[in-house]
């Protein structure tokens, strides 16, 4: 039970990491896309 929960846990944990990446990713791209006129602004704003 308890090994299960670990598991669970961690595939969990896992999961929330990626999924946390891919939107800074994304974000910090579309942020790029669309500002490229305003990139030293873009880039004080949002340093990624």
């Amino acid at each position: 039970m308890i090994t299960l929960f670990y598991i669970f846990s961690v595939s969990t944990i896992k999961q929330l990491i990626n999924y946390f990446l891919y939107n800074t990713f994304l974000f910090c791209f579309c942020q790029m896309y669309l500002s490229k006129n305003h990139f030293i602004v873009r880039k004080i704003i949002y340093p990624c």
